[in-house]
């Protein structure tokens, strides 16, 4: 579905074993996606919050927050 995809880290921190993440994501779809054509960019923010033992990721919470693909751009 995606022919290419990027994560970039806006803000970090953490307290102990939990982190909290700001993270901008890209998508370029490559096949059509709602509104979206191929070659066209999906883009994501996102609060992502994982919590560690050890190095290890014992849970994890993401609060998504996509813009529009449903309604035609322009």
């Amino acid at each position: 579905m995606l022919r290419s995809q990027h994560y970039y880290v806006l803000d970090a921190t953490a307290s102990g074993g939990s982190v909290a993440l700001q993270v901008k994501w890209t998508g370029v779809v490559n096949v059509p996606f709602g509104a979206l054509q191929p070659g066209d960019c999906m883009i994501c923010e996102s609060g992502i919050c994982p919590t560690f033992q050890g190095d290890r990721v014992v849970e994890q919470h993401n609060y998504d927050c996509f813009e529009d693909f449903v309604t035609p751009r322009g």
